[in-house]
């Protein structure tokens, strides 16, 4: 599965502007990007499961808007991303690690990834933001709930961890299987 184009929709224009950013072919972003985003649906789900307060990040959540970053993809903002991210890693030395980790395993900079993890973290917070639209929860009474159905809800096989049900999910919504 394409994961890079899952996120996208096939919007080539960001990733060019990726490529661009960060020094890498195409090819290189994907893989970058296919490493880094399973990584990142991890860590979200972790923050939604544990007893911390997740309203912030909901709300970051609820503010992502991928539109914004096809409409005008040489225009990238890394400001809210570099927030995200925050949240997803929990520092900016477990950034570098996480990019220094993949770097080595893929043969790419950690530099180049450095600059591309936070384009990737708005990239999940706005699939995130898709699936709370389509399963209506955002008028939900309080985020406690909102929470716990998001989780029941994406968490469809029941296995504990979100990440496959949302690129499966994703891949539904976009017509792959």
């Amino acid at each position: 599965m394409d994961i890079l184009k899952l996120l996208l929709g096939g919007s080539g224009g960001v990733l060019d502007a990726m490529s661009q950013k960060s020094g890498l072919g195409a090819n290189d972003v994907e893989a970058v990007v296919s490493k880094i985003a399973p990584i990142f649906m991890q860590r979200a789900n972790e923050n939604f499961k544990s007893d911390a307060d997740s309203s912030n990040f909901l709300e970051m959540i609820r503010r992502a808007n991928l539109d914004e970053m096809k409409s005008d993809p040489q225009n990238i903002s890394v400001a809210e991303g570099n927030e995200l991210l925050g949240v997803l890693t929990g520092s900016k030395e477990n950034s570098k690690a996480l990019a220094g980790n993949v770097g080595s395993q893929l043969g790419i900079s950690a530099d180049s990834i450095k600059t591309l993890l936070p384009i990737i973290a708005p990239m999940i917070a706005d699939m995130l933001n898709n699936q709370l639209k389509t399963s209506n929860l955002q008028g939900s009474a309080d985020n406690g709930s909102v929470m716990s159905m998001l989780i029941r809800f994406l968490d469809q096989n029941k296995d504990g961890s979100i990440v496959d049900d949302i690129f499966r999910i994703a891949g539904d919504f976009l017509g792959k299987k």
